[in-house]
């Protein structure tokens, strides 16, 4: 090689060491680079994803003409709708190629076909498989182009707020959301099994801390309480125009769109269940939140900047909105929420809270008084909430049926984290409602209705648990 004054080699052996080889002679600098005997690799891994384009009405109603009695009971129930979901929205192996790669099931089905026409190519070598081929790569680039831009367009044009300011994070490419990894010890760590149960063990933790010097629950005796009215068929379909037709599912794994799709053609399946859970109380199978952690502002390698989502079973989030419309029936729930909240309220939201603030201060310092603005957040609020607390603050007031149902929803209720395929060990919670819940928002409102309570010379306006007290005691000029 030496005589040769070569400058440029490939080579397959990984033993071959270039520094140590000097060439003299050439006004070249020397460069190798080792090749792989086969040629370039592609890594490809199986993702296993259910199949949803065909969970529709109509497939729902074709494969539920066989059925002549609707199940009882709570268990048949979500067994029958498990063998629909497992009918209509098969489970599928597809193979991708990198993490970011775009799993679909139509885009699938067109690499499918491409992919048989370039073997008939390279086993035959017609020319016609491989313009079929070429045909296919054209209309899959297509596809990818239409979905990708009916996509951001929906976000865009939506009137959901979240939905736009997620499309316009996606062109700032914010979106993403990368495996979970999180200090432990001063390492990182990507075991999910290891942060499921860390991410736990924190939440479980944090609790403790905050309630270390309270007083402990008592158990709450609701049996003398009279149980609610029994829902009508108006009252299931009322509850199910309002829910979002997700793929989402909690611990049952039965996605929202299933539940609401199902409901709408079985109403009375639901009525006579919903029915059933009024007499014999809140089911136990519902108290187990799925917790899925979320990251907040600051660094995502700390388990404190989490917040915990809880993810429900479907049906329960059905039953929660049945007894939510109970609660706002009440002629007080206005006066209990109070006037300065304006978190989960209907016709409230952040900007009607920052222009009731803004009105407020420029009222005041108009009238010549002096303004001092106190910002304060609850920390862990909602983990916070006592059932015990709950029902003394509402014995008289609401009625008992009602009141029954929500202190049995929010006692005894238990959680696990789950991080990617681990989940952790079952946790007991005493207090707090979940958050991810229909009623767990306006039961907090409710709780932390009266705060303004002896406060003298101060308003008060609040979003959830982020509030501003706005003191005035004194005459500026």
């Amino acid at each position: 090689m030496e005589e040769s004054m070569i400058d440029l080699v490939f080579t397959n052996n990984g033993t071959f060491d270039s520094l140590n080889f000097q060439i003299e002679g050439s006004d070249h600098d020397f460069v190798w680079s080792r090749l792989h005997p086969f040629g370039k690799q592609r890594v490809t891994s199986k993702v296993a994803i259910r199949d949803y384009s065909g969970l529709t009405m109509s497939n729902l109603r074709n494969h539920t003409q066989g059925l002549l009695v609707m199940p009882s009971d709570l268990s048949d129930l979500i067994n029958l709708q498990k063998e629909l979901l497992n009918k209509i929205s098969p489970i599928r192996v597809i193979r991708t190629r990198c993490p970011e790669q775009i799993v679909n099931p139509r885009i699938e089905k067109v690499k499918k076909r491409r992919d048989r026409f370039l073997k008939k190519y390279k086993r035959t070598g017609k020319d016609e498989y491989l313009r079929r081929c070429k045909e296919e790569t054209k209309a899959l680039k297509k596809i990818i182009r239409h979905e990708t831009k009916q996509t951001f367009q929906r976000k865009a044009q939506s009137p959901n707020v979240k939905c736009f300011w997620n499309a316009v994070g996606s062109l700032q490419g914010k979106n993403t959301k990368p495996d979970l990894k999180l200090k432990i010890n001063g390492e990182l760590c990507e075991d999910s099994s290891v942060l499921a149960q860390h991410v736990a063990d924190f939440f479980d933790q944090k609790i403790k801390n905050l309630t270390s010097g309270m007083s402990k629950i008592e158990k709450t005796d609701i049996s003398s309480l009279g149980k609610m009215n029994d829902f009508s068929l108006s009252d299931i379909k009322s509850a199910l125009e309002k829910v979002k037709s997700k793929l989402r599912s909690g611990v049952d794994s039965i996605p929202l769109k299933l539940t609401k799709l199902f409901g709408l053609t079985f109403p009375n399946a639901y009525l006579q269940i919903f029915n059933n859970i009024i007499k014999s109380g809140f089911p136990q199978e519902w108290k187990v939140a799925r917790v899925v952690p979320v990251p907040k502002k600051g660094d995502n390698t700390d388990v404190k900047n989490f917040r915990p989502v809880s993810n429900l079973c479907s049906l329960s989030k059905v039953f929660e909105r049945c007894v939510l419309a109970r609660l706002i029936e009440h002629h007080s729930f206005d006066t209990l929420v109070g006037a300065h909240q304006h978190g989960f309220r209907r016709n409230h939201s952040t900007s009607t809270c920052l222009m009731v603030l803004k009105d407020l201060l420029a009222t005041k310092l108009d009238e010549k008084k002096q303004c001092i603005l106190y910002s304060l957040d609850l920390s862990a609020a909602f983990d916070m909430l006592r059932p015990d607390t709950f029902f003394l603050k509402f014995k008289n007031v609401l009625p008992d049926g009602v009141l029954r149902i929500l202190i049995d929803f929010l006692s005894d209720r238990k959680f696990f984290v789950n991080v990617a395929d681990s989940n952790s060990l079952i946790v007991d919670v005493e207090r707090g409602c979940p958050q991810g819940s229909v009623l767990g928002p306006v039961l907090f409102s409710l709780y932390v209705g009266d705060v303004m309570r002896g406060l003298n010379n101060c308003e008060f306006v609040s979003y959830a648990d982020d509030s501003y007290v706005v003191s005035h005691p004194l005459v500026c000029w």
